[in-house]
């Protein structure tokens, strides 16, 4: 399958103007044929420090409007969006779009980097099937918890997909640990990440997908850029089985020594 990895510079609170530049973004990657276009995290917004002001439900406009562009391009869609709950603080939450405009996975960021106390923890570990491909979305601060993929692999993964607004004084961090995750647990991981200034600094770009040996298999520099990369499920198969660490795991022996959860 092919999908493309859409950097986008966002412009911090401004939806109008970043759904404007993410259509042309969608519109190329269906004319070239993409199975899936990848956006930012929160790529509307940026990652607000206030993100009560702009939350809404899965029938808000964020939500509506990547529905309605997954339709006319015939092409599926991995977005996200402030998304309201019943508690006091909302979730970051990704999701994807098939090419019929219909939702077929939802995760809620389960790692929250520490100053974005206004929102709320995730707690599911979320997996959708595309093109024979399974794939497991991401968010940004995700990528630092290894642990977090090896259980993803149980469910199935062959491919991870983690959105960001990862800032550029932490790039060498975002490459490594993008290209750390691929190598092993044998995956494919696409890393999207916008672009420009916020108010928390300048963002790094720099998205990139890498493949199943931890070698960068595609990726963008600076500014709005779309680039593609083709997953292949054999690939997987094979790398895996050459050498797969997670049959040699211990899980038992590591529990013993690890803290229970919050």
């Amino acid at each position: 399958m092919k999908a493309a990895l859409a950097q986008l510079r966002i412009e911090w609170e401004n939806p109008k103007d970043n759904m404007e530049r993410a259509k042309a973004l969608i519109q190329e990657a269906g004319q070239c044929k993409a199975d899936l276009v990848i956006l930012p995290e929160l790529f509307s917004t940026g990652v607000v420090d206030f993100p009560a002001g702009f939350q809404q439900g899965p029938d808000g406009e964020c939500v509506r409007w990547i529905m309605q562009m997954a339709r006319e391009n015939e092409i599926a869609i991995c977005g996200s969006y402030i998304e309201a709950s019943c508690a006091e603080k909302p979730f970051n939450s990704l999701f994807v779009v098939d090419g019929g405009g219909d939702i077929i996975c939802n995760y809620r960021k389960m790692h929250l980097y520490p100053g974005e106390s206004g929102y709320r923890k995730g707690d599911d570990i979320k997996v959708f099937d595309m093109c024979g491909i399974r794939f497991c979305p991401l968010i940004c601060y995700d990528l630092r918890f290894g642990p977090l993929f090896w259980a993803a692999r149980s469910m199935g993964a062959h491919a991870f997909i983690v959105c960001s607004n990862w800032p550029e004084k932490r790039a060498g961090h975002w490459t490594l640990l993008l290209s750390a995750r691929a190598l092993e647990t044998r995956s494919y991981v696409i890393g999207v990440n916008c672009e420009g200034d916020s108010p928390k600094g300048r963002m790094a770009g720099l998205s990139k997908a890498y493949g199943t040996d931890g070698a960068n298999i595609a990726g963008c520099e600076k500014d709005d850029q779309l680039c593609f990369v083709d997953i292949e499920v054999d690939d997987v198969r094979k790398s895996r089985s050459v050498l797969d660490p997670f049959l040699d795991m211990r899980r038992g022996a590591y529990n013993r020594f690890m803290e229970a959860d919050e």
